[in-house]
């Protein structure tokens, strides 16, 4: 399941653009593969271990990727602002630009779950955390939460998919290998191991990845990006922008017909 989304990234990275491609659940699920290295290792379980260390690495370069891109978008967006709007206070503007280039949105989900992730390790393992609950119970507790959120992260964008009534956004080979682990991790947790702290927070996966299912089917993928009937290119992740880029089309069209008048009046 982790490794679902390589071949679009690196689609993505040749094109230098995310597209419609959902980096979100990314930083989760970094978070899931660490919490279950760590529960495997206070369970002593070979199979859990050997399942997530693989997931922890490639999870790292899937979200080092997404950053790259969301770096250069911000970039490009940047350059167009700062050629469209030229004012007195240009270099206060670029030094606002600079601070909010420190950071783009995966970046910042992700050092947060890494911080929580690093904070329960030292607490339990070298502050005496122990001392208070078993340390497999709390890491557990906290490992399924963050699986969870990883399962549920690509329901994020609904918004984006009841506005814009495509369902792109929700990355397919993912929401497919979500049904394959989660349903084989039921099995294994519940018959093998009866541990329920493996089989539930699965079962909530396969639950969560059904909803996405439906909307799959009730809307159904536009392709990379939307066409509209101009002939642009759109971006299904801005339905803002796409109003906003729809307005000055047709503006740009009224003052075209507008001209065209006044060299006809001229004559």
């Amino acid at each position: 399941m982790f490794a679902a989304p390589i071949r679009d990234l690196r689609t993505a990275l040749q094109a230098g653009s995310l597209k419609t491609l959902n980096p979100f659940p990314w930083p989760f699920m970094t978070g899931n593969c660490l919490g279950w290295v760590v529960y495997a290792h206070y369970t002593n379980d070979p199979f859990v271990l050997a399942a997530n260390v693989p997931g922890l690495v490639l999870s790292l370069w899937l979200n080092m990727g997404a950053a790259k891109l969301q770096y250069a978008e911000r970039m490009r967006h940047r350059t167009a602002e700062s050629r469209n709007h030229v004012s007195d206070d240009t270099i206060v503007q670029a030094s606002e630009c600079e601070n909010e280039m420190i950071l783009v949105p995966i970046e910042r989900n992700f050092l947060r779950i890494v911080i929580v992730w690093a904070c329960t390790i030292v607490v339990m393992q070298w502050m005496g955390g122990w001392k208070l609950a078993a340390p497999a119970t709390v890491i557990g507790l906290l490992v399924n939460l963050n699986l969870v959120v990883f399962y549920s992260a690509p329901l994020q964008s609904l918004q984006t998919v009841l506005l814009t009534k495509r369902s792109d956004s929700i990355h397919r080979p993912t929401l497919f290998m979500n049904y394959v682990n989660t349903s084989f991790w039921i099995l294994y947790g519940g018959f093998v191991r009866n541990d329920p702290m493996i089989y539930v927070p699965n079962g909530l996966g396969l639950t969560l990845g059904l909803i996405q299912g439906i909307l799959c089917v009730r809307y159904p993928s536009g392709g990379e990006v939307g066409i509209t009937s101009r002939g642009s290119v759109e971006d299904p992740h801005e339905p803002i922008l796409i109003g906003r880029r729809s307005s000055v089309a047709v503006g740009d069209d009224e003052d075209g017909r507008m001209n065209d008048a006044d060299v006809r009046d001229d004559e």
